[in-house]
């Protein structure tokens, strides 16, 4: 096994024993005690390390003399259950860890005296689980925080000479004095640059979550509407539009076709069809308004007004039925339309709370509906308004006059093509 692999598959156990250590049995826990677990699975073996090395120093100076220093150090390693008690009880282990260190740290000034600055790892503690607790916990922070402050201050009064090591030695005094103001400001900045990197994540998620709520409200609502929205969230969106083109569009035979589908054969066979449309709305700098199971709706010259709306939709319904030739083509089915474009004012606004939806109304609208409902397979019909508002610019057939429910009899044209300049 090469170096790099023997690398890996030390990386690979530890994370393995991590995971056992930190995580087994965890899976029906919030993610809140997760990460908790996480903590306390993170400090307890640093901590074990570092009162396992204190332990060693001890002996090693002196063993005779300070073997009850290195003892109480040792005992303190239980700590390291500290990730098990916490999978079943978050506040236990955060009482238990407050617990340890008030025990410990009361043991440790009273053998050396308050010269030592051993009570110093108290607020190291203190920091720790002010970390751990966070701003939502408070009651729980404060009870855990409570009895290691109180110790902090009174621990140097009660014990101000060694009341086991008095013939510790200068040198080493200052040696744990100086390990301890360490290891404090060591905490201060682990500290500092953990609360920095949680801003820095709140900061990041709040950003990317932004986005998302300005791409969905640009899918919801038109570029003009929602930053009208934005600056007045309350205000009524209501808009009479005197003039636009409503386009309606049907996949002809859907509703057989659809029966013969598995679902997912049909949400992606429409899904095709209408992204292409998409596309063609976005080219045409047209409005879609919906679409209502395989109908199709657009809308030109809102909620911006343009004096070529009528020239705008024209174009697309005929690029849409080339787009659904060569969609037969590629799919191997064939694909058909009816396509209906009426010209004539509407009401247009936003309605809805929980899901916002910017709809239009009006004859306009219906009778648009209608001519598609009236319509023929790949062919567009268009009313005498929408006729004269494409003026001399493209070609159609006359058909005549039918009769469209709440309009009455209505002279409709053929759209055939665009002429050539």
């Amino acid at each position: 096994m090469t170096y790099s692999g023997r690398f890996s598959h030390v990386v690979s156990r530890a994370k393995r024993l991590f995971d056992w250590y930190a995580l087994e049995g965890t899976e029906w826990n919030t993610q809140e005690e997760r990460e908790a677990v996480i903590f306390f699975a993170i400090v307890a073996p640093i901590a074990a390390a570092s009162l396992s090395g204190w332990a060693i120093f001890y002996l090693a100076y002196d063993a005779a003399t300070y073997w009850p220093a290195a003892a109480a150090c040792a005992i303190s390693n239980s700590g390291l259950l500290l990730p098990f008690v916490a999978r079943r009880s978050r506040f236990a282990a955060e009482i238990s860890l407050s617990l340890i260190i008030c025990v410990l740290f009361s043991a440790m000034v009273y053998m050396f005296g308050a010269d030592s600055g051993l009570n110093l790892g108290l607020l190291v503690a203190s920091l720790l689980l002010v970390l751990e607790c966070g701003t939502k916990r408070l009651v729980i922070l404060a009870i855990c925080l409570s009895p290691m402050l109180f110790l902090f201050g009174a621990l140097p009064i009660w014990f101000r000479e060694p009341g086991l090591f008095t013939n510790a030695s200068p040198e080493l005094l200052n040696l744990i004095y100086m390990s301890n103001v360490g290891n404090l400001i060591a905490i201060v900045l682990i500290c500092i640059l953990i609360i920095l990197r949680r801003a820095e994540r709140a900061e990041d998620a709040l950003v990317k979550e932004f986005g998302r709520s300005e791409t969905l409200l640009a899918n919801l609502l038109p570029a003009e509407i929602a930053a009208r929205l934005k600056r007045s969230p309350g205000e009524v969106i209501a808009d009479e539009i005197p003039a636009v083109t409503i386009l309606f569009a049907d996949i002809v035979g859907f509703t057989p076709r659809a029966a013969t589908m598995r679902p997912e054969a049909l949400v992606s066979f429409l899904n095709r069809i209408f992204s292409t449309f998409d596309e063609l709305t976005t080219k045409h700098g047209l409005e879609k308004i919906k679409t209502i199971g395989d109908a199709y709706m657009v809308a030109g010259g809102m909620p911006v007004t343009r004096s070529d709306h009528a020239h705008a939709v024209a174009d697309m319904a005929l690029d849409m039925l080339a787009a659904t030739d060569k969609l037969s083509t590629e799919l191997g089915d064939e694909i058909e339309l009816r396509i209906g474009l009426h010209t004539g004012p509407v009401v247009a606004g936003v309605i809805g709370s929980n899901k916002v939806f910017y709809d239009v109304w009006g004859d306009t609208v219906n009778t648009s509906a209608r001519l598609e409902s009236h319509g023929a397979s790949g062919r567009i019909q268009v009313t005498a308004a929408t006729r004269d508002a494409l003026g001399s610019e493209f070609e159609f057939d006359q058909r005549g006059s039918i009769e469209i429910k709440g309009v009455g009899l209505t002279e409709t044209f053929w759209l055939t093509d665009r002429k050539a300049p």
